[in-house]
């Protein structure tokens, strides 16, 4: 969703930026659905994302509206600036950006109280910078521009979906997922999902191996973190046909969790 949506109520996707195959009463019958069937599911909406640089017009009341409007269950904040001119005083790191990033994040809570959840969708190498990250790789002109918005509005959030999958920009060979998350889980008290690509040309170009999925999952496991984010969830691979992925089911045995043979249905 654009975050200067000029949404302006009712059942319609007009002036959000969204697009769907099925017009705006089916996705939102259909959300209903899956809620009735699977209670405990909720659903967010994204906002903002990759090449999205409109936050300076920010219109978190129509997005509010939009998201109760549609049943939804809260926001997923997707900040992802052009570029960050980032500076390091006495240790601490300060980026141009942190205003705009903190102003998000309080006027979407602001707007969208909890229970509402407000999630954000955090660049792999956005708490680099400070402490033992210091000099962490890949060096990026990104690395800690999440830091001082997390320290000044982390407690407006309820998680962090850390975007591992999205790390081909950044050097996926030298970007190591355990210490991006524990660089985060040092600035953020709240729950971090790690995230992962299970489609080769998904962004960022890196597919995990039943191996690697084995480690990350125990690392998830036993540093606490709140889950895992499966991105994406019903891509295919381009050309061919849809696929079963053998890490989808391996990442839910490894967590523990129910049901791992049935196919993910959206």
């Amino acid at each position: 969703m654009r975050p200067d949506t000029t949404y302006s109520g009712g059942v319609t996707f007009k002036g959000t930026g969204l697009k769907f195959s099925s017009d705006a009463a089916v996705i939102k019958d259909t959300i209903a659905l899956l809620k009735q069937k699977n209670p405990h599911t909720k659903v967010l909406v994204s906002v903002g994302g990759n090449l999205v640089y409109s936050w300076d017009l920010l219109n978190a009341p129509a997005i509010a509206n939009f998201v109760q409007t549609f049943g939804l269950d809260g926001v997923d904040i997707k900040y992802e600036p052009i570029t960050a001119e980032c500076h390091v005083w006495d240790g601490m790191k300060w980026c141009d950006t942190e205003y705009e990033y903190t102003y998000i994040i309080r006027t979407l809570r602001a707007a969208l109280p909890r229970p509402y959840i407000l999630a954000n969708a955090v660049l792999p190498v956005g708490a680099y910078g400070e402490g033992d990250w210091a000099s962490a790789r890949p060096l990026t002109k990104f690395n800690g521009f999440a830091i001082g918005p997390l320290k000044l509005a982390g407690k407006d959030l309820d998680l962090l979906l850390l975007m591992a999958h999205n790390a081909g920009a950044y050097n996926a060979l030298e970007l190591d997922f355990r210490e991006a998350s524990a660089a985060y889980a040092s600035v953020f008290g709240g729950d971090i999902l790690l995230g992962v690509q299970l489609v080769l040309n998904s962004w960022g170009g890196r597919q995990l191996s039943l191996a690697q999925v084995d480690s990350l999952t125990d690392h998830v496991k036993s540093k606490r973190m709140a889950g895992m984010v499966i991105f994406p969830a019903n891509k295919r691979p381009e050309p061919g046909p849809p696929m079963s992925n053998p890490n989808f089911q391996r990442i839910c045995t490894n967590l523990d969790l129910e049901d791992c043979d049935v196919p993910l249905v959206l």
